[in-house]
């Protein structure tokens, strides 16, 4: 029903999807922030976003609902949690199951002018957990909508403890 008469078409940098439904144009791309101040995510940017990390703990959840009412679990969800527990970059479960990981990135705080805001969109946060970039450079080059972010730096080093193991990419000789 809502992908009837769809178009989509990838540009040159292949980071923005036009999809064209039904007389209504609407942009997809998470490196832009929306006159309303969401990002582009298209009929996704008022749904809650979901770090790997989390999607585990749901997957296991399910897993053992199926198992006890002994329905088997299908390849693709097998393969899913496979990927999620390759993945997952949160060490610890309580942070997980709790959404405390993703909540203390996203607390309020005063800006310059005392008003209370956001440190980071739900999006954001979601990315920053799956990434776990080292620096706010990095940062800002694998989460673009982040890059005036006045609170990035303390984000940044908020996200390090959460670590489940070193992601650099060294070269060994």
């Amino acid at each position: 029903k809502g992908f009837r008469g769809c178009c989509l078409e990838l540009n040159s940098t292949a980071s923005i999807v036009h999809a064209v439904m039904a007389s209504k144009d609407v942009t997809i791309d998470a490196a832009l922030i929306g006159a309303d101040g969401k990002i582009a995510l298209g009929d996704h940017k008022s749904r809650e976003c979901f770090h790997i990390s989390e999607i585990d703990n749901i997957l296991q959840r399910l897993q053992e609902q199926r198992s006890k009412k002994g329905k088997p679990m299908s390849e693709d969800m097998k393969k899913a949690m496979h990927y999620c527990r390759r993945f997952k970059p949160l060490k610890n479960d309580a942070m997980v199951n709790n959404g405390a990981a993703k909540q203390s990135l996203m607390r309020t705080v005063p800006d310059q002018n005392g008003k209370k805001v956001k440190r980071c969109r739900d999006f954001e946060a979601a990315q920053l957990l799956n990434l776990m970039p080292l620096s706010s450079n990095e940062a800002r080059h694998l989460v673009p909508t982040m890059a005036n972010n006045a609170h990035l730096d303390t984000l940044v080093k908020e996200i390090q403890p959460f670590r489940e193991f070193d992601r650099r990419m060294e070269s060994r000789v």
